[in-house]
């Protein structure tokens, strides 16, 4: 939990979100300079845990909706007190069914080249 917390603020503080810009899903990296937009954020951290010897294996990108806000993309790690999401628009980790977004897709914990329907009974979907 604390390595969570501590990797979300890290990468959170160091990189410029930019919004509306062109997809590219690449690692913002965090030196002088780092920009990148949510799911850039999102790899920069699962690299990062990872080097730090998280288990590749218990994190997985998840797409919600906030209204008003629009899709979003963020880093989860699966833990022992259940899924907790790394969010570059806070600071702070949050349990999965205590942010605010309508979760619409998320990698398969199987195949994290398979994207799920994050609805109860979710079945494979096109992103």
């Amino acid at each position: 939990m604390k390595l969570l917390r501590k990797v979300n603020r890290r990468v959170n503080s160091r990189v410029h979100q930019q919004y509306d810009v062109s997809e590219q899903w690449r690692p913002s990296g965090i030196g002088p300079g780092a920009v990148g937009d949510c799911e850039d954020l999102a790899i920069e951290k699962r690299m990062e845990l990872i080097s730090l010897g998280f288990p590749p294996k218990d994190l997985f990108f998840a797409i919600g909706y906030l209204g008003g806000e629009g899709l979003h993309a963020v880093l989860v790690a699966h833990t022992a007190k259940g899924d907790l999401v790394l969010d570059s628009r806070t600071p702070w980790t949050s349990e999965w069914s205590r942010t605010p977004y309508v979760w619409l897709v998320r990698q398969s914990d199987i195949d994290p080249s398979v994207w799920l329907s994050a609805i109860p009974n979710g079945t494979p979907a096109s992103v």
